[in-house]
């Protein structure tokens, strides 16, 4: 694989000093060491010198520029199409935007696979031409290195429901979050005396690697009726990026809304959080018009849809309200055969039982995810239902999904692209598998079946006649019967 590095990454690489070392300075390195050690190729653009001669200190310009050298420039870079012109706006020679515009250009071209990137305003452009997916943050590009690896490193085992006053002061998990709030230590010390319920990810060395403190507030507050959960604090460690902990620590918040029954859910970021901000957005949380007095934004996730919302299309209906909640009325949905080797690795949470359990990889914890395979279907509309199939010898359905987007294609390269951070294959195995045709499926983790649906009761439905060997179209006559079970949140158990 091919990477490209914006100068928001390589600066952080290559400090000219002790002062010089920034908070993303470990996670790049760390990039570099999997990404080096597996073989793919690093480059920079040949205008990023562009972005760095407007440093004014002489000096550090000197020792970067020397430092600079040390990295492969893109050959031959392309120029950009009409089309990006027009989603940047033709921007001046040399301007910031002119720089961001010929990194981009070489995605589009694909000269390089993916552009390793921390700053929003690309990111934000790259999805009015469709190339969102191939743009990374560092935390991202890192889980990308890591899901090709054939053995990625341990993760911590899961994320832990406590209160807030099991949660170490002296933690390094705070510091930034000392210097964004002004008396946040004494916001924190009250939250423990209040016994606040907390969610956390802890490291192998029992310190923070994610956490997530919670609030029970009433409406109206912030244009919200009824019983709202706010996530008081939301962060993923700066030392533990990578292993897509911000979703698996989204999926206890959820959780905990859904086993609640709140109507809505929040959380206040800054707009300087790039990251997190797209991160919710994924999820289905809209910005309040109005901002708090210390200038964060409000995002808000509404978790109750009304008589409209059944109307919006399946995938958007699930983004806005899901994980739990999937629109089935004149959906298709699909019955996907998953190994048990690949299960426990794609569905973690599912093998445990345990719907808040982390994977040894960072796709087992994300509720995004992929799934490849051979199967002659092409025909999968984003929103159609999935439900995998545990073959061998459970041969039940355990998972829900629903599906965002699909690809068919035989060159490995592209696959990976797609998938990105969600696959179970290394890639190794997407190139053994690319030597014929390839479906490649994302979609999002909607819920677990528990009990889990047993071939015995999929065939007297009629789901099914037989075990499946390949993904196949459950019968359109048994659709109601499936939107039973994949609409019910009640606590009594899924339809017999």
């Amino acid at each position: 694989m091919k990477f490209l590095l914006d100068t928001n990454i390589v600066l952080p690489l290559e400090p000219t000093g002790p002062g010089g070392i920034e908070p993303n300075s470990a996670l790049a390195a760390e990039l570099m060491r999997i990404a080096y050690g597996a073989g793919h190729d690093i480059f920079i653009h040949p205008t990023l010198r562009v972005d760095v001669a407007r440093d004014r200190n002489a000096q550090r310009l000197a020792i970067r520029e020397v430092l600079l050298g040390k990295y492969r420039q893109l050959p031959f870079p392309p120029a950009p199409t009409p089309q990006l012109l027009e989603a940047f706006g033709a921007p001046g020679e040399g301007t910031n935007d002119w720089v961001d515009l010929q990194h981009v250009a070489a995605v589009a071209a694909d000269a390089i696979d993916y552009l390793i990137s921390e700053d929003a305003g690309i990111h934000r452009k790259a999805r009015r031409v469709g190339l969102e997916r191939r743009i990374l943050y560092l935390a991202d590009a890192v889980a990308v290195v890591r899901g090709l690896l054939p053995t990625p490193p341990q993760p911590p085992p899961a994320v832990e429901p406590v209160k807030a006053y099991a949660l170490p002061l002296d933690d390094p998990f705070w510091n930034s979050l000392r210097g964004d709030y002004p008396g946040f230590d004494k916001w924190l010390q009250g939250c423990r005396l209040q016994h606040r319920d907390a969610w956390v990810i802890w490291g192998p060395h029992r310190e923070i690697a994610g956490a997530c403190l919670l609030k029970d507030e009433r409406g109206p507050e912030l244009g919200m009726e009824g019983k709202i959960l706010k996530l008081a604090t939301f962060k993923v460690s700066e030392s533990h990026r990578g292993f897509r902990y911000g979703e698996l620590l989204l999926k206890a918040a959820f959780e905990t809304a859904r086993a609640g029954e709140y109507d809505w859910i929040y959380v206040t970021v800054f707009e300087k959080q790039a990251e997190l901000l797209e991160t919710f957005e994924n999820f289905g949380f809209d910005e309040w018009q109005e901002r708090k007095a210390n200038g964060e934004l409000v995002l808000r996730k509404q978790l109750r849809p009304n008589n409209a919302d059944r109307l919006l299309p399946a995938i958007e209906f699930h983004r806005r309200f899901g994980p739990y909640l999937v629109k089935a009325d004149g959906v298709a949905a699909f019955v996907v055969p998953i190994q048990p080797r690949f299960h426990r690795l794609l569905f973690p949470d599912a093998e445990a039982q345990l719907s808040l359990s982390a994977g040894a990889h960072p796709f087992g914890n994300a509720i995004r995810k992929a799934y490849l395979c051979h199967a002659q279907i092409r025909q999968i509309e984003p929103g159609a239902i999935l439900l995998f199939y545990r073959s061998e010898t459970e041969r039940s359905v355990r998972v829900v999904g629903v599906a965002e987007d699909t690809l068919v294609s035989d060159n490995a390269a592209a696959i990976a692209r797609f998938v990105g951070t969600r696959t179970v294959y290394a890639l190794r195995d997407i190139e053994e598998m690319a030597r014929q045709s390839v479906l490649a499926i994302l979609f999002r983790q909607a819920r677990i079946v528990s009990p889990p649906m047993p071939l015995t009761q999929l065939q007297q439905v009629g789901v099914l006649r037989q075990p499946p060997q390949s993904i196949m179209r459950v019968p359109e006559a048994t659709l109601p019967w499936v939107a039973d079970l994949v609409e019910w949140t009640g606590p009594a158990g899924p339809p017999s």
